[in-house]
């Protein structure tokens, strides 16, 4: 999958709700998830990790803050780098959020995670400029003051080319913040139909809505969005996209570089001759 001089480098980008990464077995599933679907970087949300650090036997698995607050899991397997995030507990025991990444090892990759409801990947390859993925988790839209000041926020964050995640944007105010702020931001929903859902209810399945997304900057381009049922226990379907990174010419540019080089030696050749020239000139006069 080298760079195309001068054209695009496809990246297949995919999102999933897992609710609840804290078996080791889930982790690995997930992982051959996104190699049987080709999948370069997959966004998650609810892992439920929590910050503390249980042995990788068959229970649960929690993750490691760093010194700068990263939550990161051991690699899983060679093809893959998986970087996860501990959710937040709340008052009375329950367990909100956790978002991270799994991403293709051939890619270059720095992850940050900044809460239980956002994380940023930057991916890039060698001769490819690069791409920012933000995952998100937002808050359920039935707390309206919350879903408004979580997309306030996140409009305030640093530039981002692609944003995915679980965007609980089910009834038509949220949906409203949502593309209001998508708006704003200069980014596109890669687009299925709004009859297509990612996410059914597990009490009456005929309640299904659109709530995973991937909107992308329109230099990135994408193809269609499609969805696909998961085998891990969850009542979201995970969504997933092809979209492009622009691949530097460096055949092209090195090309000119070399060009340029060329007329540089021979116009400091040819005027060293000329400068020989006139001082063998000056030498027989002087005589």
């Amino acid at each position: 999958r080298a760079p195309v001089v001068g054209g695009y480098v496809p990246i297949r980008a995919g999102t999933l709700n897992c609710q609840d990464l804290r078996m080791v077995a889930r982790i690995r599933e997930l992982v051959l998830l996104a190699d049987e679907n080709k999948i370069d970087i997959l966004a998650v949300q609810e892992t439920h990790l929590m910050s503390r650090r249980d042995e990788m036997g068959g229970g649960p698995l929690d993750c490691v803050p760093d010194d700068d607050g990263l939550s990161t899991l051991p690699q899983t397997t060679k093809k893959y780098n998986v970087t996860l995030g501990a959710a937040h507990t709340t008052a009375d025991g329950g367990v909100v959020g956790g978002v991270g990444f799994i991403i293709r090892a051939d890619w270059d990759a720095k992850v940050q995670i900044h809460g239980p409801r956002k994380a940023t990947a930057v991916i890039q390859r060698t001769g490819c400029s690069p791409a920012v993925f933000q995952n998100i988790y937002a808050p359920q839209n039935k707390a309206a003051d919350e879903y408004q000041a979580f997309w306030t926020e996140l409009e305030a964050d640093p530039k981002r080319h692609v944003l995915l995640g679980d965007f609980n944007d089910g009834n038509d105010a949220a949906r409203a913040i949502t593309e209001a702020t998508l708006s704003r931001l200069g980014l596109k929903d890669a687009g299925i139909t709004r009859d297509a859902w990612t996410w059914q209810s597990c009490g009456d399945q005929t309640v299904q809505r659109r709530i995973d997304k991937i909107c992308v900057a329109p230099r990135h381009g994408t193809c269609s969005l499609h969805t696909t049922t998961v085998g891990l226990t969850t009542d979201h379907r995970m969504v997933s996209t092809v979209m492009r990174t622009k691949a530097f010419a460096r055949r092209a540019m090195s090309d000119r570089n070399e060009a340029f080089n060329s007329l540089r030696r021979s116009a400091s050749e040819s005027n060293l001759s000329a400068f020989r020239d006139r001082r063998r000139v000056a030498a027989q006069l002087s005589k």
